[in-house]
């Protein structure tokens, strides 16, 4: 088995490329936004929201499905809340986490 200050090293690694691409994802969420205020479209968008989810799922092993689509529930909302702020509209992000968190209990009974 690998050395434990290897393997963290790993995870540092990992995590830093994740934040990059968060940075990224929240710049683009904000150029969306401005895309839907120009085009009169509500932030939401439920259909999308659930093929990306499943399109999620379908990418990873059957054992990480469930913190996969909890991982992008969050990130999903986080976006909205981008998007939200960029709009100069309220912030309802820690709610929507919330319910998401919780509907992700609900889900794993």
């Amino acid at each position: 088995m690998e050395d434990l200050d290897k393997l963290r090293k790993q995870i540092d690694a990992l995590d830093a490329e994740i934040l990059k691409s968060f940075e990224e994802r929240q710049q683009v969420s904000a150029q969306i936004a401005a895309y839907k205020e120009e085009k009169h479209l509500p932030i939401t968008d439920q259909t999308r929201e659930e093929e990306k989810l499943q399109k999620i799922e379908s990418r990873v092993l059957d054992e990480n499905k469930a913190h996969a689509r909890l991982l992008y529930r969050l990130i999903m909302e986080l976006s909205k809340d981008r998007q939200r702020k960029a709009l100069g509209l309220s912030d309802a992000s820690l709610e929507e986490i919330e319910k998401a968190l919780e509907a992700f209990k609900n889900e794993n009974k």
